[in-house]
C-alpha cells in the first residue's frame, strides 16, 4: 500500500520533482512546496508509515500549505499585530524553555522514595471501579472487524498478529466499567471468560476488543501501575520548589524596579 502510494505520487509529480534534491521520495506538492516521506515520518515520529496514514497526513499538510501560501499572497505575514503576537509567543517560549531546563537540573526523584510513598499510602490506590486491560480495534467495515477477530483468536498467527498491531497502531489501554458504550461495556465486564469481544457496532464502525486482564472493584493497584502517578506527584512538588529557587536567584542577580505610584493606585 505504501509503495503504491509513493509510486502514484511520484508519477503525478513528474518532471517537477526531478529538479529537486530530495532526501526521500516526495509524497505531495502544493505549487513549489513539497512534502517528502521523511517529512511524514518526522511529523508522525515513526519510521514505518502505511499508505493510509501517509495519505491522511499529506491531505492535512496540503490544507495547511494552501492556507499558508494564501496568507503570504495577501501579505498577512506583514500585519503588525500578528508580528507582535509572534514575538510575544517567542519570548514566552524562550522563557518557559529556560525555566524547564533549569528546573530539570534541580529535580531528582529516587525509586526508594516512590516505594515508601506507595507502602504508606496504599489506601489511596484502591480501585473505585472494575477495570479491564485490553487491546482495542475500531474499523468502519464489518468484514475487517471479523478478519481482526479471526487473527486475534488464532494461535498460529504470530506474523499476522504483529502486522495487525502495527497497521492499527494498537497498544494496551485501561478501561473502567460504566464508562463505555452499553453493549461493549456489558460484554467486556460480563462473567464469561471470553478473551476476544466483538464485532460490536457503534456509530460509524465496529469495535473488536481483546481482553488481557480484569481487575475487581476494591482491589489494590500494583506499584508498577501506580509508579507513574506517584512519580508525577513528586515531580510536581519538586518542580514547584525548583521554580521558586530559580526565580529567586534571577531576582537577586538582577536590577528590578516597580513604580509603586502607578501599580498601587
Amino acid at each position: 500500500m505504501k509503495f503504491l502510494l509513493l509510486l502514484s505520487v511520484s508519477i503525478f509529480l513528474g518532471g517537477c520533482s526531478s529538479k529537486k534534491d530530495f532526501d526521500s521520495p516526495p509524497v505531495a506538492r502544493v505549487n513549489d512546496a513539497f512534502l517528502t516521506l521523511s517529512d511524514v515520518e518526522k511529523g508522525l515520529g515513526e519510521s514505518m508509515v502505511s499508505g493510509d496514514v501517509a495519505a491522511k497526513f499529506a491531505q492535512e499538510w496540503i490544507d495547511d500549505e494552501l492556507l499558508y501560501q494564501a496568507a503570504l499572497n495577501e501579505k498577512i505575514d506583514l500585519d503588525v499585530s500578528l508580528i507582535k503576537k509572534r514575538d510575544r509567543y517567542y519570548r514566552g517560549l524562550l522563557g518557559s524553555s529556560f525555566l524547564a531546563s533549569a528546573v530539570s537540573q534541580k529535580t531528582s526523584i529516587k525509586n526508594d522514595a516512590i516505594k515508601n510513598y506507595y507502602q504508606k499510602n496504599q489506601s489511596s490506590f484502591i480501585r473505585k471501579y472494575e477495570e479491564a486491560v485490553l487491546y482495542h480495534f475500531f474499523v468502519s467495515k464489518r468484514k475487517d472487524a471479523l478478519a481482526i477477530k479471526k487473527t486475534l483468536l488464532s494461535r498460529s498467527a504470530g506474523k499476522k498478529r504483529k502486522a495487525l498491531f502495527l497497521k492499527y497502531r494498537v497498544e494496551p489501554v485501561i478501561v473502567k466499567k460504566g464508562f463505555l458504550i452499553d453493549d461493549l461495556d456489558k460484554k467486556i465486564f460480563s462473567r464469561n471468560n471470553k478473551s476476544v469481544v466483538g464485532p460490536v457496532f457503534a456509530g460509524s464502525g465496529y469495535h473488536v476488543v481483546q481482553i488481557i486482564k480484569k481487575h475487581k472493584k476494591g482491589s489494590v493497584v500494583s506499584l508498577d501501575r501506580a509508579y507513574d502517578e506517584i512519580y508525577n506527584r513528586f515531580l510536581q512538588l519538586e518542580k514547584n520548589t525548583a521554580m521558586s529557587v530559580v526565580m529567586d536567584s534571577l531576582r537577586r542577580s538582577s536590577t528590578i524596579y516597580i513604580n509603586k505610584e502607578i501599580t498601587l493606585k
